[in-house]
């Protein structure tokens, strides 16, 4: 569904079109899955709008 994994359990969707639409499709597929309702804790999601890296600038 294009999700990335950047971090630890963070997913990014890149993604320029319904992104919210599809993390309720990745949810709503996940959720007929036994072992994934068991395990999981917390599903949050957030749009993020300007995804700058800020790396360069602390590194330099």
């Amino acid at each position: 569904m294009g999700f990335e994994n950047t971090q630890g359990s963070v997913y990014v969707n890149h993604s320029k079109e319904n992104t919210l639409a599809q993390v309720y499709k990745a949810i709503n597929k996940l959720s007929q899955i036994e072992w994934f309702k068991k395990s999981v804790r917390d599903i949050r999601a957030f749009e993020v709008e300007d995804f700058s890296d800020f790396t360069e600038i602390v590194k330099s």
